[in-house]
């Protein structure tokens, strides 16, 4: 049975403050909640954008003098931060997510941060990140204010009318870990930006109850645990709890959980892919957990983020691509093929400056590549089998992870029809042939793979409830997707039973394990 009844409500939050004006209040509220349905971003942007009287429009920016009295600005509310030092003034430094359709790069004139009732002398750029519509997916956005202590001051971006600040003088370079930071404070606006895909907030998943409203508390109890015993230190960033942390606070719009993010992502960077200086980056699919870095890019302009998530897929981009075949084949390596070229070519958009020591490469084509044989491979029951690495099965977890990344190149990349083919062909096998319903869980792997002469052996068909939030996405995307209700609710209930096994069974006092519950799971929650 759903966790959920059809008649539960759902409260939402206002996305601004009253000053915004109904019109625009209206009008992103419904982006918001079209994103938290998991509907795609061209909604979003539609919503954001043309319904809006203060939107910006191509005419206004090809002559804005005439336009700019008739334009309503639009408004983010911002808290600033000090992130070090004790008081006095600050360089404010931060990458603002934008929803789709907000701002283009060509409309960067019309972007400002106002503290109190003026406008600082700031320095505002686009970021080399963009929506699927073109449209930008982040500023960066720095200027000096006076902060004293733990104490935040409220501020706003405003776009539209065109900036009347003074440029900013000096370096244009972004730290990756700032002195200070602007934050958006809205979780409702946070989560229609997709800065860390599609999610809902956690006051949202709370009012839904039952296990999801556990998962939300189990999330509090153990995080606080393991930073406790483990800080940010590289070795914890296993499964990218980097972007678990930018996540909830996507979700909470809670600071704590961006410097958290901010310190795994850099602690990663640094003590790890930068660690060995004669082959820097030169990462094991495995460990490259480079969602986290994205984002932190996206978060804070650091060039030093872009550049590692690049470099990183160039060296993965060159791995044997029989790790996507029958023969030796891992659907976790797969996965991490195809997040990687997506990320790379999210972060390289057409007129970038390429990263030092990256290669000029077309990661478009290479995520085609990479489509073409994760279809090829599958075969028609749905299945990846492994001969070499898993006897002939496969391992479900890694399978949610491929699930998950195609899923991701469905919303981001391209709309190919063959992706929500191998995806339901894929789910549907594991829940006919893989789901325990008395254990609650997948099997861990389809076959049993014992050890063999030379020691390696993946196991066998035991349940493994630790995994089920890598695999919960591949169900909460089909029901979001089904226009049949009954599909719909079929999918819904299974994306119910995989989450909730998961809440009451998972081991989340494991490090690893908090981040494989965690790390995917939340994206389930947009989709939902």
């Amino acid at each position: 049975m759903p966790l959920v009844s059809s008649g539960a409500r759902r409260a939402r939050r206002g996305l601004a403050p009253l000053w915004w004006g109904l019109a625009l209040l209206a009008a992103l509220l419904a982006a918001a909640a079209a994103f938290s349905r998991g509907v795609s971003g061209e909604g979003v942007a539609a919503s954001f954008g043309a319904a809006d009287p203060g939107a910006l429009d191509p005419a206004l920016v090809a002559a804005p003098d005439a336009s700019a009295a008739r334009a309503a600005p639009r408004q983010v509310a911002l808290a600033l931060h000090r992130l070090q030092g004790g008081g006095g003034r600050a360089l404010v430094s931060s990458g603002i997510p934008l929803p789709p359709g907000a701002v283009t790069a060509d409309q960067i004139a019309w972007v400002a941060v106002v503290v109190g009732d003026s406008q600082p002398a700031q320095r505002v750029r686009a970021l080399h990140t963009r929506h699927r519509d073109g449209s930008l997916r982040a500023v960066l956005v720095q200027f000096h204010a006076e902060l004293s202590g733990p104490r935040s001051v409220p501020a706003r971006l405003v776009i539209g009318p065109r900036r009347a600040a003074a440029a900013l003088p000096g370096d244009a370079a972004a730290p990756g870990s700032p002195e200070a930071v602007a934050l958006p404070t809205d979780p409702t606006y946070l989560v229609a930006t997709d800065v860390v895909g599609p999610t809902r907030t956690v006051v949202e998943t709370r009012l839904m109850g039952g296990a999801y409203a556990r998962y939300e508390e189990d999330f509090r109890t153990f995080s606080e645990k393991l930073w406790a015993s483990e800080g940010p230190k590289w070795e914890g960033n296993y499964y990218d709890r980097a972007l678990i942390y930018y996540a909830w606070w996507a979700r909470t719009g809670d600071p704590l959980y961006w410097r958290r993010a901010t310190e795994s992502a850099l602690t990663y960077r640094r003590d790890y892919l930068e660690a060995n200086k004669a082959d820097p980056y030169k990462s094991s699919p495995h460990w490259a957990q480079l969602g986290g870095l994205a984002v932190h890019y996206q978060l804070t302009g650091d060039e030093g983020s872009r550049k590692a998530v690049v470099r990183v897929a160039d060296i993965l981009n060159g791995f044997n691509p029989s790790y996507m075949t029958r023969a030796i084949g891992e659907s976790r390596i797969a996965a991490r093929l195809v997040q990687s070229a997506l990320l790379a070519w999210r972060l390289m958009p057409p007129g970038s400056p390429l990263p030092e020591g990256a290669e000029r490469a077309d990661w478009a084509q290479r995520l085609d590549r990479h489509l073409a044989a994760v279809f090829a491979w599958q075969l028609p029951d749905g299945s990846y089998p492994a001969d070499g690495q898993v006897c002939g099965g496969q391992l479900n977890y890694m399978v949610g992870m491929l699930d998950d990344a195609l899923i991701q190149v469905y919303g981001e990349y391209r709309q190919d029809p063959r992706i929500v083919d191998a995806v339901r062909r894929a789910g549907d096998y594991m829940w006919r042939t893989q789901w325990r319903g008395d254990a609650q869980a997948f099997q861990y792997a389809s076959v049993m793979c014992p050890k063999n002469e030379q020691g390696f052996g993946v196991g066998g068909p035991d349940p493994a409830p630790d995994l089920n939030g890598l695999i919960a996405t591949t169900y909460a995307w089909l029901g979001a997707r089904a226009s049949d209700p009954a599909e719909r609710g079929t999918y819904r209930q299974r994306t119910d039973a995989v989450l909730a096994g998961g809440v009451a069974k998972a081991w989340l006092s494991g490090s690893k394990q908090f981040n494989e519950h965690y790390s995917a799971s939340y994206r389930a929650l947009g989709y939902r």
